[in-house]
């Protein structure tokens, strides 16, 4: 009974640190910086944004930086209760936000990003970038 109690003790310490992590909000998992390795238009490989960083910050901000140093400002707003899982990108451009509903997958250090090439579209139903969807689709990694 002793050694039963000793290795509960021992092992269970670390069984709910494993479930703390699992069960961190995405908000907070998205936070920091990343970079995007590849990007679609409407199905069409976009080389344009390749490399671009975006921080997004823990207070719904965010902040991109394109690789020839220009930078641009943004809102994001995440809905991870929502199948799939939602989140509003908003760009300022000449002091007016512009915000298009998307969604996103989260998964370890890979974030996708899928959302309407058009301003006023819907959110879309799935993550899409097949030709003809009229979707962009993001691939980031986090940076290092």
């Amino acid at each position: 009974m002793r050694l039963a109690l000793g290795v509960l003790l021992v092992v269970a310490p670390f069984g709910v640190v494993a479930a703390e992590e699992k069960s961190e909000s995405d908000a907070k998992r998205i936070e920091g910086t990343w970079v995007i390795e590849s990007a679609t238009d409407d199905g069409k490989e976009d080389d344009t944004l390749k490399g671009v960083r975006i921080t997004f910050k823990g207070d719904g901000k965010l902040a991109l930086q394109f690789p020839d140093k220009e930078k641009w400002r943004g809102t994001y707003k995440l809905d991870s209760s929502k199948t799939p899982k939602a989140i509003d990108l908003g760009v300022v451009i000449l002091d007016f936000l512009i915000t298009r509903e998307g969604l996103y997958a989260l998964e370890k250090d890979t974030l996708t990003v899928c959302q309407p090439v058009e301003r006023n579209a819907k959110r879309p139903a799935k993550i899409d970038g097949a030709a003809g969807s009229r979707y962009w689709l993001w691939k980031l990694k986090r940076a290092k």
